[in-house]
């Protein structure tokens, strides 16, 4: 079975988002960030009023908040112009034995036991090859019979799979 695709920044940028707020840690930090915050305004409103309002702190809890959401933007878009290959049109053939991807500019032939998991999430499928390295794959470019296809075989081999 042989899929191709070509990732855009714009993808690349939406892939990021959808992973990074497809975990739960995300949402306890801005969780937690939140409950810091009204526990601190609590605290001041229910003290004596004796010393002005302490706007610096909540300016702080804003800026960190902020920072949570717009820098994952940021570093998306920058590591995609520095990694050209990422941006190139991508082959992936899946065989029996192996996941062979190619490229423009590189070749990579990964056997099934390497592969770390491969998790589907709103209109990507990431195919992780450790827990730092993975590749996208957006669900525009496969056809729901590859996507059983490729659940067959990661079956087979026991990769952690959603598909």
């Amino acid at each position: 079975m042989i899929i191709q695709s070509k990732l855009t920044e714009k993808d690349y940028v939406k892939a990021i988002f959808a992973l990074r707020y497809s975990q739960k840690t995300t949402f306890i930090r801005i969780g937690l960030l939140i409950v810091c915050a009204m526990m601190y305004l609590g605290i001041y409103i229910l003290s004596p009023a004796t010393e002005p309002f302490p706007w610096q702190v909540l300016f702080y809890f804003n800026i960190a908040f902020v920072v949570m959401l717009v820098l994952p933007y940021f570093l998306s878009k920058k590591s995609f112009r520095t990694n050209k290959m990422l941006g190139e049109t991508t082959k992936y053939e899946f065989t029996q034995d192996y996941l062979i991807i190619k490229g423009g500019s590189f070749s990579t032939q990964v056997g099934w036991g390497n592969i770390l998991k491969v998790k589907q999430i709103k209109n990507w499928v990431f195919i992780w090859q450790s827990i730092q390295v993975f590749n996208v794959i957006s669900k525009t470019d496969i056809w729901e019979e590859q996507i059983s296809e490729l659940k067959a075989i990661l079956n087979k081999h026991k990769v952690k799979n959603n598909l």
